[in-house]
Formats: C-alpha cells, sequence, structure tokens
C-alpha cells in the first residue's frame, strides 16, 4: 500500500520492474485505491507480457497501468502472478510511477467571481469597469473548466483582484477634470 500525501484523481500507474534479474517480476497485478485505506475500490486487474526467451517481462522499462480516473489518497498495487526461479513466490518492484491531478479549490475564485459581480457598473468609468468584465468572462471559464489547475485557478483569482482594485470611480474623474477647470480659469 502507498499512502499519498493528499488525495488525487489518478488515472494511472507505470509499473518499472526490478532490473537486475527477473525474480519477482509481476505478470498479474490487481490495482485498488481508497480514501480512507479501509475501503477499497479495484481500478484495474491485467497482466503484463512474459519475454518469449523466459529472461522476464517482455517490457523491462515502466509499463503503464491506465483505468478510469479515481479519487485516492491510498493505492494497493496486489501481485496476482511473479516471475523467478519458483514462481509466484517473490513479488519485486523497481519504481511506481502516479499519474494525476490534486484536488483543485474554486472557492476562492467563486467568491471573487461574485464580488466582482456586485459591483455597479455606473459608479465607475467605462474603460476600467470593461477590464473587469473581461476578467470576470475568464475567471468563470476557469471555473466551469474541470481540467484546470489550481495555478490557473490561482492566476484567474489575481487578475480578477487587479482588475477590481484598478477600477476608478467616475467621481474620482470628475473631481479631477473640476480641479483642472478651475486652474485653467485662473
Amino acid at each position: 500500500v502507498v499512502k499519498l500525501d493528499k488525495p488525487y484523481n489518478l488515472n494511472q500507474i507505470d509499473y518499472l520492474p526490478r532490473q537486475n534479474s527477473k525474480n519477482g517480476h509481476v505478470t498479474e497485478y490487481i490495482v485498488e485505491t481508497s480514501l480512507d485505506n479501509e475501503n477499497w475500490t479495484e481500478a484495474r486487474k491485467g497482466t503484463f507480457k512474459e519475454a518469449s526467451n523466459g529472461s522476464g517481462l517482455e517490457n523491462r522499462g515502466y509499463n503503464p497501468i491506465r483505468f478510469n480516473t479515481t479519487k485516492a489518497q491510498y493505492v494497493r498495487f496486489t501481485a496476482v502472478k511473479t516471475l523467478g526461479d519458483t514462481r509466484d513466490k517473490y513479488a519485486s518492484i523497481a519504481e511506481l510511477k502516479f499519474y494525476g491531478q490534486s484536488e483543485v479549490d474554486k472557492s476562492n475564485l467563486s467568491s471573487k467571481i461574485s464580488e466582482a459581480e456586485a459591483l455597479v457598473e455606473a459608479d465607475y468609468t467605462a474603460e476600467s469597469f470593461n477590464a473587469v468584465k473581461v476578467a470576470i468572462d475568464a475567471a468563470k471559464g476557469i471555473l466551469n473548466d474541470n481540467s484546470a489547475t489550481q495555478e490557473q485557478v490561482n492566476e484567474a483569482i489575481n487578475i480578477l483582484t487587479d482588475a477590481i482594485d484598478n477600477l476608478v470611480k467616475k467621481d474620482d474623474v470628475e473631481e479631477v477634470n473640476k480641479t483642472i477647470l478651475a486652474m485653467a480659469i485662473e
């Protein structure tokens, strides 16, 4: 059983067999996943092809094990059948590589979009408010993208925050214009 540092949406494991001997090469396996190390779900059952000359697995490099995406923090790799001087006695693994994505937290992005949508367009200059509209549209695209990474979510939050921070109130522009006009009159 391998415990990952946090839950991931896994969709592949690569098995690398022992490199200096065929003893323990796995030819039949079961991959199971779990969130709590108690309740297990079978992700994949399969086989690796044995070399015709009996020297071990046909593919002594990484052997991909693909399965439907599943959320898991624990992965159990069970060797059902193995090679060696005595078959099915030992199992060996040089490496296991895990592929998937960590959970993406979009709650802050959703809150920032709500904050931006609550702004009153009439209070701000058209140019500065248009920047917010563009940032909202981009942020919604990321929010609705199931393959978006946490980095993309964070970037969308930053862009929307910057657009909000750079809003120019119409009152501020009018006061500046009046000041310039008063200076011109004097």
